[in-house]
């Protein structure tokens, strides 16, 4: 016979966990969240079961039930770090992010010794580029455990994030540091192999890049962003084909294939394949930041070789101030076509190739775009003219100072006593990786026998300080107002050494004899392997035999310099 009488509360709610227990163990979650209603009906207000139920609803997918639960369960329990922390999750799955931060250091308040709640906080300040607060986040949970592998692995991420170009190296290398360390405790983990290759392509050391992105990758197949990154660090590794197979499998997978079809260009250009890469380099219009913010003329046609004789065309500078120069040699081409030639260019070139041969008017001003008929920015130009290796417009020179300014260097330039060479070392762009510190030049600039001459505009406070306790080069920078200025003084060098910088396409473009010091991966205008360059006859190309090894070109130049 049957016990009559009320039923026990705790037997059911007992019954009940048990069964959510059960459905959660087979993913069952609306069914688990069925049971923990029921719970509640029994005892409406507790804690533990209001955070299951927001923990059931928030596996389910049904987010903003799971908001309110783990409210209800901070009204219930106001000093749970763990119900802050869960509202914090199902804030931050619905984008809520501001909110999510203040209930993430609500949980932190109530328990400042846990590692995971430091980590995410880090994480939402991280998704709203609150990179310095998210880093001193994830350094107060490392402060609780130092090999925590997430919270190293999110304070790489975060360092890696939105830094100025001054402090870029320095924080790369503490991300590259952070990411090590977690490999050390997770030693498979590929979100810590992706960082290690990613802080070192940061780094321009992409050979060094390439294995952890392999690895990577081989856990992480589908992954798009690893295989473009790998893609990039085959390509700083002058491993073209290979980056190429890289990219084109990438671009399977995504539909915004504009980057992707500029890198293949630069692989291709590399290797020579000029008629597929100069294609494709056409992509970089699409590219955000790859071509200048310079206005072109709305509704005009681009020009692509067709015919154009007694029609106006723009010629656009863009780029850097080395890609100017090396590409205005198709001026003339293009006025031999019967076209009237506009070139538009950077202001500090408007002297030098303002009297250039074919060129009607040049303008360096970039307010307002001329009236013209067709359109074409430099870098088109040999897709236009269908240029092949054997058909490289490589006449030189194509530029010349200006007549006073060349009168006027002499002046300043005094008796030759003997021969005199022009050096550059550092890049506009003071890419690390396109330069190097003056002090390294030292065994080329202690040559008693040749008198150096400093073709630099700007230098920086340590090469300044060098060159004071050293006085082997003579400073022309503050003189160099312009590049007609440059030009002068290039012109009046026996030989010009440079790295891949504006200077040593003026020195080619001048057909000054030019040695040029390379990277490892060169720009792929230098191709790969040749010690001598088609667009600059007068050039002799000294190649890095690895990453950052400038003493080994130093050296070879130094050593290819005849006796005086």
């Amino acid at each position: 016979m049957l016990a009559l009488g009320a039923p026990d509360d705790d037997a059911t709610i007992s019954a009940l966990n048990e069964l959510a227990a059960a459905e959660l163990a087979q993913r069952h979650f609306d069914s688990a969240v069925d049971c923990f209603r029921r719970i509640l009906k029994v005892r409406p207000a507790e804690p533990e079961t209001l955070q299951s139920l927001g923990n059931a609803l928030y596996d389910a997918g049904r987010f903003e039930e799971a908001i309110a639960t783990y409210r209800q369960g901070v009204e219930a329990a106001p000093n749970s770090a763990g119900i802050y922390n869960n509202l914090g999750n199902a804030l931050r799955a619905v984008g809520r992010l501001e909110e999510a931060i203040e209930a993430y250091r609500s949980a932190v308040g109530l328990r400042p010794d846990h590692v995971l709640l430091y980590y995410n906080l880090g994480q939402a300040l991280s998704l709203l580029d609150r990179e310095d607060e998210a880093a001193e986040s994830y350094r107060c949970a490392l402060a609780i455990n130092s090999g925590d592998p997430d919270a190293l692995i999110g304070l790489g991420n975060t360092l890696r994030k939105g830094k100025q170009p001054d402090v870029a190296e320095q924080h790369f290398q503490e991300a590259l540091d952070h990411y090590l360390h977690a490999l050390r405790v997770r030693p498979n983990d590929a979100s810590a192999l992706i960082g290690v290759g990613s802080a070192l392509l940061g780094l321009f050391r992409h050979v060094e890049a390439v294995p952890y992105l392999e690895r990577a990758l081989a856990q992480r197949p589908e992954d798009n962003d690893t295989r473009i990154a790998l893609g990039n660090a085959l390509l700083g590794a002058n491993r073209n084909a290979e980056a190429l197979v890289q990219y084109r499998e990438a671009e399977k997978h995504t539909t915004d294939t504009a980057a992707l079809r500029l890198n293949q260009a630069l692989a291709l250009l590399t290797i020579g394949r000029w008629t597929e890469g100069w294609e494709l380099l056409e992509s970089r219009f699409s590219v955000p930041q790859a071509f200048p913010g310079v206005d072109l003329p709305r509704d005009v046609q681009f020009w692509r070789g067709e015919d154009i004789a007694g029609k106006t065309i723009l010629l656009q500078g863009e780029q850097g101030l080395g890609d100017t120069i090396h590409l205005v040699r198709y001026a003339p081409l293009v006025a031999e076509r019967g076209a009237r030639v506009v070139l538009r260019v950077q202001p500090v070139l408007g002297k030098l190739i303002g009297g250039m041969r074919g060129v009607d008017t040049v303008l360096t001003g970039f307010d307002a775009a001329p009236e013209v008929d067709v359109v074409c920015p430099l870098m088109s130009l040999p897709l236009a003219f269908n240029t092949e290796l054997a058909t490289i417009p490589a006449s030189v020179p194509y530029l010349a100072p200006p007549e006073p300014y060349r009168l006027l260097w002499r002046t300043l330039l005094g008796e030759r006593r003997r021969p005199r060479i022009g050096v550059a070392w550092r890049g506009q762009q003071h890419l690390p990786h396109r330069s190097m510190p003056l002090a390294q030049l030292a065994p080329l600039l202690q040559r008693a026998d040749y008198e150096f001459h400093g073709l630099q505009k700007e230098m920086s406070d340590a090469d300044r300080a060098w060159l004071t306790a050293n006085p082997l080069l003579i400073d022309h920078g503050e003189d160099l107002r312009d590049f007609a200025d440059t030009a002068a003084v290039a012109e009046a060098m026996d030989l010009v050494i440079s790295i891949d910088t504006s200077v040593a396409h003026l020195a080619g473009a001048l057909a000054r004899p030019l040695c040029i010091m390379l990277p490892f991966a060169a720009d792929f205008r230098w191709l790969l392997d040749r010690t001598d360059s088609p667009w600059y006859p007068t050039a002799r190309l000294f190649r890095q035999p690895c990453t950052g090894d400038w003493n080994s070109v130093i050296l070879a130049v130094t050593a290819a310099l005849p006796t005086a």
